[in-house]
């Protein structure tokens, strides 16, 4: 099979799991097609070095840079912007309090726990893939996923003790 139809054959596999990667970390839309788009262009353009035994967990890796990089480029225009005079806004409506708890505990990691804890959760990234999505070793894969969880389960632990005791979610300590 020549490079165009093994890299068809995995666009077809992969577009799917990738598109809903970006929508469990809220990229929608067009926004979403176009990381999905720029995956795929990097895919071409190294696929050669893609692991046949793991192709869509790199792609998955490929994606997080992806995504970060436009965060990057976001949080530099978010910053430009301060400077101009900004509308008022209304805020969201409330959620149900579990998904409020939830939210807040994970909100209050840092964003590579987030990261590894989506990947598994979310995105179904075995745990024999998540090294390469991560880019690290198998053995670093695991610490990772296990210390997120911990964190995670403490995270909600405080998240749920702030709800009880009638302090805001704001106030759910994070660590970060």
């Amino acid at each position: 099979m020549d490079a165009e139809a093994r890299f068809r054959a995995l666009y077809a596999q992969s577009y799917g799991p990738l598109h809903r990667w970006a929508q469990h970390r809220g990229i929608t839309g067009a926004d979403a097609d176009d990381l999905v788009a720029d995956v795929f262009t990097i895919a071409w353009r190294r696929f050669a070095d893609i692991p046949a035994d793991a192709a869509v967990a790199w792609l998955f890796g490929v994606a997080r840079n992806v995504a970060r990089n436009r965060g990057r480029a976001e949080r530099r225009r978010a910053a430009l912007h301060l400077m101009a005079p900004r509308d008022a806004s209304t805020p969201p409506p409330d959620e149900p309090s579990d998904t409020r708890v939830l939210r807040a505990a994970l909100d209050a990691l840092r964003s590579d726990d987030r990261e590894v804890l989506r990947l598994v959760a979310w995105d179904g990234v075995e745990l024999a893939d998540l090294p390469v999505a991560l880019g690290c070793s198998p053995g670093a894969a695991r610490v990772r996923l296990h210390r997120a969880r911990q964190r995670f389960a403490a995270a909600v632990t405080r998240a749920e003790h702030a709800t009880g005791s009638g302090r805001d979610l704001q106030e759910v300590p994070d660590v970060r």
